[in-house]
C-alpha cells in the first residue's frame, strides 16, 4: 500500500490537535482506510454511511471497529464531529458519493449534489483539512475544492476508484 500526503498528517497527530481527513472510495477503501489509520497511529473517527444490506453493514462495521476506529452516522452527528475534533481526533469523510441534497457542485463536468458538512466543520472548528490518497500497489476549504480533490485523484488513477451509484442523478 502506498500512502501519499502523510507527512503533514503525521505532524498533526504529534501536535495532539484534531484534523479533518477527506478520503475516497479508492481501491479497497474499507480495508485501506483502517490500515492507514493504524499505520499512522491516527485517533480516527469516521463518518459512515451504513450499507443497506445488513450482512454487508455488519462486515464493514466489524472491519472498521477491529482497527480501533470510532464510527459516527452521517445524520445527526455534527456535534459529535465537533467534539471529536476538539478532543484531538481525526474525523474522516468519504465524500465522493451521491447525496440526495446539499449544493450542486461540478464533478467530472456535471453537477452533483454535494454535502457542505466538511466546509461547515472547518468553519466552526478551525481544524485543518488533509486530502488522504491511498492506493493499492502491486496486485490486488470549500466544497468545490473538496470535490476537485476527488476528481483529480480519480483522474490520476481511475482504475482504483469504485462507485456503483449514479453520482450525477438529475438534481
Amino acid at each position: 500500500m502506498t500512502i501519499e500526503n502523510c507527512e503533514p498528517i503525521q505532524r498533526q497527530v504529534e501536535s495532539g490537535a484534531g484534523a479533518i481527513l477527506i478520503g475516497g472510495h479508492f481501491g479497497s477503501w474499507d480495508l485501506l482506510d483502517p490500515m492507514v489509520c493504524r499505520q499512522l497511529s491516527l485517533p480516527a473517527t469516521v463518518v459512515v454511511k451504513t450499507p443497506g444490506a445488513k450482512a454487508a453493514a455488519d462486515l464493514v462495521e466489524r472491519i472498521r471497529m477491529a482497527f480501533g476506529m470510532e464510527l459516527l452516522p452521517t445524520r445527526g452527528s455534527f456535534d459529535a464531529i465537533l467534539d471529536a475534533l476538539g478532543n484531538g481526533r481525526f474525523v474522516t469523510f468519504l465524500l465522493d458519493q451521491r447525496y440526495k441534497r446539499g449544493i450542486p457542485i461540478e464533478f467530472f463536468g456535471r453537477p452533483a449534489w454535494t454535502t457542505r458538512a466538511v466546509a461547515v466543520a472547518v468553519e466552526r472548528s478551525g481544524a485543518p483539512v488533509y486530502g488522504l490518497c491511498y492506493w493499492r500497489t502491486g496486485i490486488g476549504r470549500d466544497t468545490r475544492t473538496i470535490q476537485e480533490f476527488y476528481e483529480t485523484s480519480i483522474r490520476e488513477r481511475p482504475h482504483s476508484w469504485l462507485w456503483l451509484h449514479d453520482r450525477w442523478k438529475k438534481l
